[in-house]
């Protein structure tokens, strides 16, 4: 308990940024008997930037989910590549990344 935020915090600051190509995907799975979505974006190295569990599957839940991205990684995404579910384009031209 003494040494362990210092620590943390000294990892934190250590810690390289994320690579600036990105996989986004999804899927569905059961949380206390309710089917969910876990939407989640990897680096190209491997490293997962962000996870988000959400009850939908819609242009909104991408939305959110690349709003809130975009926010927690301080590095502006070169190439974005998806799954092709129509969602993730629709978000991206909300968002003005997308072609």
């Amino acid at each position: 308990m003494k040494f362990g935020p210092k620590s943390t915090a000294n990892l934190r600051l250590r810690k390289l940024p994320p690579s600036p190509r990105w996989r986004l995907d999804e899927m569905v799975s059961s949380i206390a008997g309710e089917h969910v979505w876990i939407w989640h974006a990897v680096d190209d190295e491997g490293g997962v930037t962000d996870m988000v569990v959400q009850r939908w599957r819609d242009a909104g839940a991408a939305l959110r989910m690349l709003r809130r991205l975009l926010k927690n990684q301080h590095v502006e995404p070169e190439v974005i590549v998806t799954d092709g579910l129509r969602s993730y384009g629709a978000a991206l031209q909300r968002l003005v990344l997308g072609d």
